[in-house]
């Protein structure tokens, strides 16, 4: 059963007055630097976002209320939002096949709070096959629907518990991680995504359980750690091998998939909830772009270690982009 009171993640703040995750309050120089963040970005905002102080708040909590950061922060994201053309993403979109098939990660129910859970299966991610499968430009857009389609969630959810909804919890499961997931290149692409939800969807993320944790975690954070902000390393969690217990605390029983410790299964009985959650897996090589014609088309080269290529091209026309890949 969802908590319908009128509070937040510290249990006793009504969320009108949200100022952060960890239970942080309103202070008057808050007050003074939401007043003036809302005036500088007055003309760029819609009626909902006028009338939206938790949408507000949200880019000054991720700049820790400095309000030229937060502007200039709203002020590219916007720009980002109209060149990636989000309303026509929504509307006519449709992500590759082996986007849909192996990359791992699904919906599941919602907490307590009424905020959308997401569980990813890591440790069964293919990066390289996703990489070699597939655009970089379609993962940004995939991800850009996933971000979109919580922010919707969270609006309907807060409609139906009569309390705002403001963020997310993600489960992320690491059992069968590997030296394979320390792949440099999947690496980087993987902070770039987590990147652009921070950029563009400000204390989206409420809570990250990592279960399951590899020996190999300390070397995957200690390369992470350096591109993860301050806020989003406080609401990173690191369970134990008694997870399953404290992921109930927070999760209703019905609202968790079974192998993770709640009563949640597939019609069929099936304790991993498959219907809902992509489980990944190694990705088959006729998906690889250089087994398609458009991969016959590029032209291929050799760059050394500490060595630089400088290639010209003419554009004819406003908006070409450039496509490379490594193999």
């Amino acid at each position: 059963m969802y908590n319908n009171k009128n509070e937040n993640d510290s249990g006793n703040i009504p969320c009108d007055d949200w100022w952060g995750y960890g239970g942080d309050v309103k202070t008057p120089e808050k007050e003074m630097a939401l007043e003036k963040f809302t005036s500088e970005i007055w003309d760029h905002l819609t009626e909902e976002q006028v009338n939206d102080s938790v949408f507000l708040k949200r880019w000054l909590i991720a700049r820790q209320f400095d309000v030229a950061q937060a502007v200039e922060m709203f002020l590219k994201s916007k720009s980002f939002r109209e060149k990636m053309k989000i309303d026509d993403l929504l509307e006519n979109y449709v992500p590759p096949e082996v986007i849909t098939k192996y990359m791992p990660g699904g919906d599941v129910g919602h907490d307590k709070e009424g905020s959308l859970i997401r569980i990813v299966p890591w440790g069964e991610l293919d990066m390289k096959g996703i990489m070699s499968s597939t655009k970089r430009s379609d993962l940004v857009k995939s991800k850009l629907i996933q971000f979109e389609n919580v922010l919707e969630d969270c609006k309907i959810m807060s409609q139906k518990i009569e309390r705002r909804v403001i963020g997310q919890t993600v489960i992320f499961d690491m059992e069968n991680v590997g030296t394979r997931h320390l792949w440099k290149p999947g690496l980087n692409l993987n902070m770039y995504l987590s990147h652009i939800l921070e950029d563009n969807y400000p204390e989206m993320m409420k809570r990250l359980f990592l279960i399951n944790a590899p020996k190999l975690l300390p070397m995957i954070y200690k390369l992470a750690k350096p591109l993860l902000s301050e806020n989003m390393k406080q609401k990173i969690f690191v369970l134990g091998s008694d997870y399953k217990e404290t992921l109930l605390k927070y999760i209703d029983a019905e609202e968790l998939p079974a192998y993770l410790g709640g009563t949640k299964t597939d019609a069929d009985g099936n304790p991993y909830c498959h219907s809902l959650i992509c489980f990944g897996g190694n990705v088959p090589k006729e998906f690889y772009l250089e087994n398609t014609e458009e991969y016959e088309t590029m032209s291929s080269m050799v760059v050394k270690s500490g060595d630089m290529v400088q290639l010209e091209y003419k554009v004819d026309f406003a908006g070409s982009i450039i496509q490379w890949d490594t193999k």
